[in-house]
């Protein structure tokens, strides 16, 4: 028993641990003495790394702690061995890490999952993320790897591939880039379906699927046979939120071919995940087709923009702020951002690529940095911080990286449109320098792969857990 001020609360703790638990040994223990070692045990490091390696992450343990240091202090009958071992702790005969056992035991009590977390890591085990798809390991695929900038018909070539496959699938970043595919394909006579987020569309007007397919990466099928497979962006297997969808596209599709377009950044990474699956691996390097300049002025004012502009912003707020100011001087401008329906964004994609519309400015986020087919002669970066999210997982306010800027100026100059070659500068004079700082750098290799657990694991998650939502489940997931 512990005593209280000469008074002993009867509340029992008979659950503590079965060993013991009617052994006849009782030695009072003073409630000062309790504390002090009940507080030492909760600090040291070395008993958190216990907790740790046995499932409990710091809020886990922080609960457990309150409530084993309760019923220890209201416990009369504690069992015989630990009250043994809290006296050998108190006398300094014994470590305080020694009631870890009698701790770790309650937490089993309080949160059951805690017995079955062998079982639980074994699930969690994301180190061979190849071995999840066991259709596409018995396949042997071709992964073609076109590199190289933007305006350099990497694209082109994996798309004309795709089109004249007898079935294939490509695999977007963005919604208007698969419905920009979509009407390609179809227009060039073969038929596409399209597959979104937000979206089915079928062409065949019995709802026949058709055998090629144009989604966003999220919505990739890997369920099906395909021929060819284009999965555009790749560098984009980097992203801390979607990097995920291009490491299970990538992993997963069964198709016989894949073409990969991207920056040559992710070359390294690529081969090393293809050792891991053992499919043959090819690279095709590409060159920009058309000249892009860095200017060497920046144009400061509204009053100076030109047809074929193209303002790039990283907020609403700037978008609209600079949509205003150019209408008052009586430019009709095109506007794409995120959140627009992508009938849309396709609307102003193709008013400001007619050359018979009088819409000759475009205002923009860096969306259009992923592939979008724009007739753009100088892209104007009227900011260079964006909102970005870190490997934490924390978003932050930051430069845009090479490898973003030069996606975002090399979208200037468009090989076969009026505007060949292109050009790009800033709105604000003080980041001239900074933006060629940037633009002159190499890129960094990507070194990493966004990972998600499959819907497999999350299920059988469920199964040791049934009573957990789908957001404790994966924070369950993630402390293992």
């Amino acid at each position: 028993m512990i005593l209280k001020d000469d008074v002993v609360v009867q509340t029992t703790y008979e659950n503590l641990i079965a060993i013991g638990a009617s052994a006849s040994y009782d030695k009072s223990i003073k409630r000062n003495d309790f504390l002090r070692i009940i507080n030492d045990f909760y600090r040291r490091d070395d008993v958190k790394k216990l907790a740790i390696n046995q499932g409990l992450d710091s809020e886990i343990f922080k609960n457990v702690y309150v409530s084993f240091r309760k019923y220890c202090i209201q416990s009369t009958s504690l069992p015989a061995d630990f009250n043994l071992i809290l006296n050998d702790i108190i006398s300094g005969s014994s470590n305080v890490t020694a009631m870890f056992p009698y701790f770790f035991q309650h937490a089993r009590q309080m949160f059951p999952h805690l017995k079955c977390v062998d079982d639980l890591r074994k699930i969690s085990d994301l180190r061979n993320p190849g071995n999840w798809y066991l259709d596409a390991r018995r396949m042997k695929r071709k992964i073609i790897f076109h590199a190289g900038p933007t305006n350099s018909g990497k694209t082109y070539h994996a798309l004309q591939r795709f089109m004249n496959s007898d079935s294939g699938v490509y695999c977007g970043p963005l919604k208007l880039l698969a419905s920009e595919v979509f009407h390609k394909t179809n227009t060039a006579g073969t038929k596409c379906d399209l597959v979104t987020g937000e979206e089915r569309r079928l062409v065949d007007i019995d709802g026949k699927p058709a055998n090629h397919v144009a989604c966003t990466v999220e919505m990739t099928n890997l369920n099906t046979l395909y021929d060819v497979a284009v999965i555009d962006e790749i560098q984009m297997i980097r992203d801390p939120q979607r990097g995920w969808a291009w490491t299970r596209a990538l992993l997963g599709l069964q198709a016989k071919e894949i073409h990969l377009c991207g920056e040559i950044s992710t070359q390294k990474l690529l081969e090393e995940l293809m050792l891991t699956v053992e499919d043959d691996f090819e690279v095709r390097q590409y060159q920009r087709l058309t000249k892009l300049s860095h200017l060497d002025h920046a144009i400061e004012s509204f009053d100076n923009v030109r047809s074929g502009d193209c303002f790039v912003c990283f907020n609403k707020n700037d978008i609209f702020h600079i949509t205003r100011e150019l209408e008052k001087r009586g430019h009709e401008v095109a506007v794409i951002y995120g959140s627009l329906p992508p009938s849309t964004k396709l609307l102003q994609a193709r008013r400001f690529n007619d050359p018979n519309d009088k819409c000759k400015i475009l205002v923009a986020t860096d969306a259009i940095g992923m592939g979008l087919n724009l007739s753009i002669k100088r892209v104007v970066f009227y900011s260079l911080v964006k909102s970005q999210m870190n490997d934490e997982g924390n978003k932050q306010k930051a430069d845009v990286t090479t490898s973003q800027a030069l996606q975002i100026a090399g979208r200037a100059g468009r090989f076969g449109s009026a505007f060949p070659d292109g050009e790009v500068t800033t709105f604000r004079r003080d980041d001239m320098s900074r933006l060629n700082e940037i633009l002159n750098q190499q890129a960094k290799p990507i070194e990493r792969a966004g990972l998600h657990p499959t819907a497999e694991q999350i299920e059988m998650f469920a199964y040791y857990l049934p009573k957990q939502s789908l957001s404790s489940l994966i924070v369950r997931r993630e402390c293992l």
